[in-house]
């Protein structure tokens, strides 16, 4: 039922582009004419008079007025557009001047161009009362419709619990079965219709024999084989393409085997106008069984654990696929009873009574299907961690699970049976279209690991990039409609809301469309994935045959990086339409709150563009800034990254850099100054010390020669004489492994030399003066 709603609503859409094609034209063409607007919204007018009017007729006036709507909005953009224009034309010729005769040319022109002008703008005024006018009509159906919706909902109806009401309902039951078992008899005791009912059984039998086969024979088969192929095969491209074919075996066979049995039955005849009303039901039934059948099997997967979509125990999820197939009985049952009802235009108690029972049993089934699909806590291993969205998707749905199942019995043996069955049935109906969302989505991850061999779980670190994101979107968008199919939404809703989408919204001068959005994030993605693909080429292959050092290189990088995304933006705004100037002046009414609000922002910016420009700093300097010292390894936009000696990560704002002090050990170039301090003991020849200081300076490879190290001698203490190796280093990031180096070449030549370190020793006298004063206290 819900699906034909859905076909229906999509055709609808489809016939709709034609019509919108044809007021795209010329512009000259200004769109709906007076008498038909005026026509379309008196009736309307004369349609909302009527209290009697039904859903179906005010849906089709919602239709006609939002396809006037969008008609008059494209009139109303091309109109503005030609008086623009004309506008424009004469501001050209410009302003008549007093006492100065134009040529007959030009008056001729401005003539022609004053009278087209007034022409346009009445076509503009006319337009906009007809958008006006017809949106306000639209505004009061739609008003109407959500009244009498909810007035449906919330009226009080009798309580199926009455002992007194029951004899009428099977009564009523009692009737229907005997004129539906009339209605049989007298076409069997047609002559005509028996024989026409004799030729097509042997095809009827046909069809439902193929029907029958295929459900208990070939997808019982299909599965088997299906299983054991995965327990035999642990390849997981194997699996996966395993896992996609248990899946059509278990939707697509069963709807073939449908599909011909209900054609039997309908091909053999042998009801009338009551029993058609069941057959018609049969496929909406039908649907709702395998879907039922379908996602109780791939979302729990009582057979196989690799493939259960949602993390619960092995003993729950025999019993959740079991509840869920038991639903789809009861949502199939609740389906074809509407429809026997609805024909036999049967008395609110009547419906009450019969539908009270469905009510309870689903109820029941929901409450169970609640209890035992809970997350299975915890999981057997880490690599088997259930994902988290999973995880609270699932609890999400078993709390509003638990309310609705709880609440809706009480609801209906109160008498709110229209209520109760809008939030009972359309929440079963809702949980089955998310699981088979969440099931479709995994399918399309079984699919991406037959395409690349890779098991889904490691797609979370980016082995299938932003696929999965974008399948569950297009998966969200395909569901959102059936969605509000479900909910009470009609084909005039869906069609409404894809005339906003496909006319869009005003801004400024210009109008955004869906098409347009679409438009500005393809052509954005495409640029700013060109601008990626160009930095890799410049990073990898161009930059480092330039001899331009790293930092440098990175900066170019980041510039273009810069440039690209600019100019993708502004290319996408172009290609949709929009006009630069009115984001100027949006730009122009924000810059006071950028310059409060956000100026520490905007400095940093500004200050990360002179970073890149001047390149004070750099990528792989040394640098020391705000008592942190370490090396630079990314600057960004608003701020740098500075990895330290200990591997921690310090993110220092660009405009410290800029404006506060910054020691740059590498800055110029990587050579830099190293100083080791040299105790030795008082009284040791300070020449030869001198001399073993230089040799071991002069031979470290990494110490320049020019300018040559220096050996000082800078001061004598009381206990030691003091010196200083300075040497000019070749690299400075290089310094503690020098320091270290020399370090032990002095300690190993000053014990070959006899050169002896001073070793501090201090006496500590400890005088004893508690003892006189207890001799004196004796005596």
């Amino acid at each position: 039922m819900r699906l034909g709603l859905f076909i229906g609503a999509l055709l609808a859409l489809i016939v709709a582009l034609p019509a919108h094609a044809q007021t795209t034209g010329d512009p000259g063409e200004m769109g709906p004419t007076t008498p038909l607007w005026q026509q379309i919204v008196g009736e309307a007018d004369a349609l909302l008079s009527d209290e009697e009017a039904s859903e179906e007729a005010l849906d089709q006036m919602r239709a006609r007025l939002a396809e006037q709507r969008s008609v008059a909005a494209n009139a109303e953009e091309r109109a503005a557009l030609a008086v623009a224009e004309t506008r424009a034309e004469l501001e050209v010729l410009g302003p008549v001047e007093d006492g100065f005769t134009e040529a007959e040319e030009v008056a001729a022109r401005r003539a022609e161009l004053t009278e087209r002008l007034q022409t346009q703008q009445a076509t503009l005024v006319t337009v906009q009362a007809i958008r006006s006018e017809t949106s306000a009509a639209l505004a009061r159906i739609e008003a109407r419709v959500i009244d009498d919706f909810s007035a449906r909902l919330v009226t009080l109806g009798p309580s199926p619990l009455r002992p007194s009401l029951w004899p009428p309902a099977a009564v009523a039951t009692l009737t229907y079965l005997g004129d539906l078992r009339a209605e049989v008899e007298r076409r069997l005791a047609s002559r005509f219709l028996r024989e026409r009912m004799l030729r097509a059984l042997p095809f009827a039998t046909f069809l439902a024999l193929i029907g029958l086969v295929l459900v208990f024979g070939v997808r019982n088969k299909l599965v088997g084989w299906v299983s054991a192929f995965i327990d035999r095969h642990k390849a997981i491209r194997a699996q996966a393409v395993a896992g996609i074919l248990l899946n059509i075996a278990r939707l697509l066979v069963p709807t073939i085997a449908a599909i011909l049995i209900i054609t039997a039955l309908d091909q053999v005849a042998l009801f009338g106008a009551r029993g058609q009303v069941i057959i018609g039901a049969l496929p909406g039934a039908a649907a709702t069984l395998i879907l039922a059948f379908w996602i109780g099997q791939a979302a729990f997967s009582p057979a196989i654990a690799r493939d259960r979509v949602l993390p619960v125990a092995d003993d729950m999820a025999v019993r959740a696929a079991r509840t869920t197939l038991a639903l789809g009985w009861l949502v199939a049952v609740h389906f074809i009873l509407q429809a026997i009802l609805d024909a036999q235009s049967s008395l609110p108690e009547v419906r009450a009574v019969l539908t009270f029972p469905v009510i309870v049993l689903a109820s029941l089934g929901l409450l169970e299907l609640a209890r035992v699909a809970r997350p299975h806590q915890p999981p057997p291993t880490e690599d088997d961690a259930p994902d988290a969205f999973d995880l609270g998707l699932l609890r999400a749905l078993r709390r509003i699970s638990f309310v609705v199942a709880l609440v809706a019995p009480v609801l209906a043996a109160a008498g709110y049976a229209a209520l109760t069955e809008y939030a009972l049935i359309n929440w079963i109906v809702t949980l089955g279209l998310v699981g088979a969302g969440i099931v479709l989505f995994h399918i399309f991850l079984a699919l991406l690991e037959a395409v690349f061999g890779v098991d889904r779980r490691e797609s979370e670190s980016g082995s299938f990039g932003l696929l999965p994101v974008l399948a569950g979107f297009v998966i969200l968008c395909a569901g959102l409609p059936i969605a509000a199919l479900i909910w009470g939404a009609r084909e005039s809703d869906l069609f409404a809301a894809w005339v906003f989408l496909r006319d869009g919204f005003a801004v400024g001068d210009s109008r955004i469309s869906a098409g347009d959005a679409l438009r500005l994030i393809l052509i954005f993605a495409l640029l700013v994935s060109v601008t990626r693909f160009l930095q890799a080429v410049l990073r990898r292959a161009v930059l480092p045959r330039t001899g331009l050092d790293i930092g440098g290189q990175n900066a170019l990088v980041t510039g273009v990086g810069y440039l690209g995304i600019t100019s993708a933006a502004l290319a996408a705004i172009t290609a949709t339409g929009l006009d630069l100037s009115n984001i100027a002046l949006v730009a122009g009414a924000l810059s006071v709150g950028i310059g409060f609000g956000l100026q520490s922002i905007v400095s940093n910016f500004v200050a990360g563009i002179i970073l890149l420009v001047e390149r004070p700093i750099k990528q792989g300097d040394w640098i020391e800034v705000s008592g942190y010292s370490g090396y630079v390894r990314k600057i960004s936009v608003r701020s740098t990254r500075i990895e330290t000696f200990d591997r921690s990560n310090v993110i220092v704002p660009n405009q410290d850099l800029i404006a506060g002090t910054v020691l740059n050990y590498t800055h110029g170039s990587m050579v830099g100054r190293l100083i080791v301090k040299v105790s030795v003991a008082f009284g040791t020849d300070t020449k030869a010390v001198e001399r073993v200081l230089l040799e071991i300076a002069q031979s470290h490879p990494m110490v320049l020669r020019n300018p040559e190290p220096a050996v000082l001698f800078m001061g004598i203490a009381a206990d030691r004489y003091e010196f200083e190796i300075r040497a000019i280093l070749r690299d400075v990031n290089w310094v503690l492994n020098v320091r270290s180096d020399l370090n032990h070449a002095i300690t190993r030549r000053f014990s070959e030399e006899g050169i002896v370190v001073p070793h501090v020793q201090t006496d500590v006298h400890v005088r004893s003066v508690a003892s006189a004063p207890l001799q004196e206290a004796a005596e």
